[in-house]
């Protein structure tokens, strides 16, 4: 609790504001990093039951996959999360490796959910299941604490014919327009992936300028909010200690949806579990700017 109020006073002396309210929808907790839905269920036991969070061989196992790709090295063919391993299907037919992408990225953002229950789909509009409309047969919802989810899957995520999780083609269609941002710049995609490891290196970084870590908006440079004089020590008692986690495929946009002047460079959404396994959304979002993803202090446009 010390860590997030150290978190909150930084980020009160830079006047940080509400980053993206209207980008992603609290609504659902999220997730760790880019180990594969396996992996997390591990990661998940020795959070819970190593008394430290995620340090020791929790924190090292998660560190090392950091450098993995998004995509998972088999192919999957259902979502790890709520304690379930849910076979998925699609409304219509899609290529092969968005279809592993989406699949894994949806396990990436459901899996830290322990546990489930299902709802009357009773009312529902009908589904698509491979090309073949049919009703839903119920609505399975993932439950536990923390629930931050990208917008795009609010309450489109869950519904079931038989056995399969079908995920709707307005899904689908967003995860392609992510797909293809994340084809057109792998090397910023990769670099965040790095830029998250060193955050959760921070208390060994020998090179740890905390001033680099920081982004001022040229709205919020007009508004007179500058970075503060901040220690290194400062920086890693308030951000270190913490277990960054890979954003989801939809947590990362153009930030031109911020602000028209900042078309082109990208902004990813950030989540942490503290010490205590809880996830937490307080922290500002990354931008990629000047060679390197930075903590982003703006403002929107007036």
């Amino acid at each position: 609790m010390r860590k997030h109020k150290n978190i909150t006073a930084i980020l009160a002396l830079i006047l940080i504001g509400v980053f993206l309210a209207y980008v992603t929808h609290e609504i659902d907790p999220d997730e760790i990093d880019v180990l594969k839905p396996g992996e997390h269920l591990q990661v998940a036991k020795a959070k819970a039951e190593g008394g430290q969070g995620l340090r020791g061989e929790g924190r090292t196992k998660l560190s090392d996959a950091m450098a993995r790709a998004w995509l998972p090295e088999e192919p999957l063919v259902s979502l790890s999360a709520g304690g379930l391993e849910v076979a998925v299907a699609f409304e219509f037919p899609i290529p092969s490796e968005l279809q592993k992408a989406i699949i894994y990225d949806l396990s990436l953002t459901f899996w830290h959910l322990k546990s489930h229950d299902y709802i009357d789909s009773l009312g529902a509009p009908e589904i698509a299941v491979n090309g073949v409309l049919q009703h839903p047969d119920r609505f399975l919802n993932f439950t536990g604490s923390g629930r931050y989810f990208p917008s795009q899957l609010t309450g489109k995520i869950g519904f079931m014919a038989g056995e399969k999780m079908v995920i709707p083609s307005s899904v689908v269609e967003a995860y392609e327009e992510a797909w293809n941002r994340k084809t057109a710049n792998e090397d910023k995609y990769s670099s965040l992936l790095g830029a998250i490891d060193r955050l959760n290196r921070l208390a060994v970084d020998a090179v740890l300028n905390p001033r680099e870590w920081f982004f001022i908006s040229g709205g919020a440079h007009a508004s007179g909010i500058e970075i503060p004089d901040v220690t290194r020590e400062q920086f890693v008692q308030s951000f270190g200690g913490y277990i960054y986690r890979q954003p989801s495929l939809l947590d990362v946009f153009d930030g031109a949806a911020w602000d028209p002047n900042l078309a082109g460079r990208l902004i990813a959404k950030v989540y942490v579990f503290d010490s205590e396994g809880v996830i937490r959304n307080s922290m500002p979002p990354l931008i990629h700017t000047e060679g390197a993803w930075r903590f982003f202090i703006g403002q929107p446009p007036t």
